[in-house]
């Protein structure tokens, strides 16, 4: 684990000059030529990450796991248009908000993620779709809206559920069901 893990902080300490200087402010992407690129953690980190975390939060490994597939594609360095950063994709008020000192350690941002997940899943009552779609787009939007009408939160919804072993229904059912929930 730690070779991996050290390789992919390197990278990240490499990157994050620009990133500092160029970081975006509130509602502003970060400039297109700004490319992160690393390699995904290795599935057996990932299980090991996964694990620890589930253990310390309310939260299934399964969804860590299918959040983290879905946001980064287990790439720790993964910066997202918006700013979003790491394994579970964290904003950086949100990594503030969580204690995050470093957004790219794969530790503090998975244990945040999940942090934010079961926060979340308390907020809607355990439900997995509005809990996702405000992972996705933001609480304030689906407290104001219901599950955001936004394709791309649709979709992500849509996506994450389906990598979950279905409890009783088929992943296509529980995927339909956002539509249902919608206003």
């Amino acid at each position: 684990m730690g070779q991996s893990i050290a390789a992919q902080q390197l990278s990240v300490t490499r990157q994050q000059h620009p990133l500092q200087s160029n970081a975006p402010q509130p509602g502003k992407r970060l400039p297109a030529e700004i490319a992160f690129t690393c390699d995904s953690l290795p599935q057996t980190e990932i299980k090991s990450l996964v694990a620890r975390v589930a253990a310390r939060t309310s939260v299934s490994a399964e969804l860590i796991h299918s959040v983290m597939r879905q946001e980064s594609a287990f790439k720790p360095c993964a910066i997202s248009a918006r700013g979003a950063m790491g394994l579970m994709q964290l904003m950086p008020g949100t990594a503030e908000e969580l204690g995050v000192n470093n957004a790219f350690d794969p530790e503090q941002n998975v244990l945040a993620g999940a942090t934010l997940l079961s926060q979340l899943m308390n907020h809607y009552g355990g439900d997995l779709n509005m809990t996702l779609s405000a992972y996705n787009a933001g609480a304030r939007r689906v407290d104001t809206t219901g599950v955001a009408m936004i394709p791309e939160t649709i979709n992500y919804v849509a996506r994450v559920l389906s990598w979950l072993s279905p409890p009783a229904e088929s992943a296509s059912a529980r995927a339909r069901s956002v539509w249902e929930i919608a206003p």
